[in-house]
């Protein structure tokens, strides 16, 4: 790693974070921000076990039972069968939840679109090229778990 990329990185994570906030204080969405994270980390990896999902979000298992149950009853998770193990489930994104996330995402995205008007289309394609490249980046934390 190059030593001037850590900063930078620093920086990214910084900016990232208090744009992230900014639209989701902005935006009344429903769903709490664990419950968007338990979609997220389903739509990267496809199924997981609820110990797994509680460990990906940093909460109790009893915490991540109750965010489960609450995105089974609204359609956004569903349980099914391990077939590596006949006594244990699974925890799978529904096609609603993966359409909840992709809504949420263009939401949050309109909130801000204001606060970039004044960008020049130098500046949106660096922005651009700066998406493209962290999108190429795996998401390691996820890949570990499948």
């Amino acid at each position: 790693m190059s030593s001037e990329l850590g900063p930078v990185l620093f920086k990214l994570l910084a900016a990232t974070h208090r744009l992230s906030r900014s639209a989701v204080v902005r935006l009344d969405h429903g769903l709490s921000a664990s419950h968007y994270r338990t979609l997220g980390i389903l739509r990267d990896v496809r199924s997981m076990r609820i110990g797994q999902l509680a460990e990906q979000n940093r909460i109790s298992q009893p915490g991540m039972t109750k965010i489960v149950a609450s995105l089974e009853a609204q359609g956004l998770v569903e349980r099914v069968q391990d077939d590596a193990d006949s006594r244990a489930w699974l925890i799978e994104i529904t096609d609603t939840g993966r359409q909840t996330l992709i809504q949420r995402g263009k939401d949050l995205a309109a909130v801000l679109k204001d606060d970039f008007n004044d960008l020049t289309e130098e500046q949106i394609a660096v922005l651009a090229k700066a998406a493209e490249i962290l999108d190429s980046k795996p998401d390691k934390a996820s890949a570990e778990t499948k």
